[in-house]
């Protein structure tokens, strides 16, 4: 069975999605909306991103990590070293792919649903998500949240 492929992002107005190796902004709301979408699942993520993580991520036992890298990196994590990425086999029904940058502009010809958090900022970042709109359609959206003065929204689009 092939399963659903599916981005989760958070973005600023301008696709922002990160400062060097950082999110532009703190969002505990957000954290939790991940934490929700991914625990249980499959996660494809880069390297880079997957260093980022808290360890708690790293080792919790109800999620599987993907991890894309260029090289070996003498652990025990599944690693893919090439693009176009292979699509994952698995039992599940959902596999998230969770970032960075460049995995997410590699992948996104392959995903069926964006989960996106709106985040309505201007950010100076330099890793940002690719152009999607012309692929993608809005199906549904919560209401807008204020959190650290920061207003934002959860966005789930499908392939058009």
């Amino acid at each position: 069975m092939k399963p659903k492929l599916v981005h989760i992002v958070a973005m600023d107005q301008n696709r922002c999605i990160g400062i060097g190796d950082n999110l532009p902004w703190y969002l505990p709301s957000d954290l939790e909306w991940f934490k929700a979408q991914t625990t249980g699942k499959t996660s494809i993520v880069g390297r880079k991103t997957y260093e980022g993580l808290p360890k708690s991520v790293q080792n919790d036992v109800k999620r599987t990590f993907i991890v894309c890298s260029r090289g070996p990196q003498g652990n025990d994590l599944t690693e893919v070293s090439n693009f176009p990425l292979p699509h994952p086999t698995t039992s599940q029904e959902v596999v998230m792919i969770i970032g960075g940058a460049e995995v997410y502009e590699h992948t996104l010809h392959l995903v069926d649903e964006l989960i996106i958090t709106q985040v309505k900022l201007e950010v100076d970042g330099d890793k940002f998500y690719p152009p999607f709109d012309d692929r993608f359609v809005l199906k549904d959206f919560s209401p807008w949240h204020v959190e650290n003065d920061i207003v934002f929204r959860f966005t789930r689009w499908v392939r058009a």
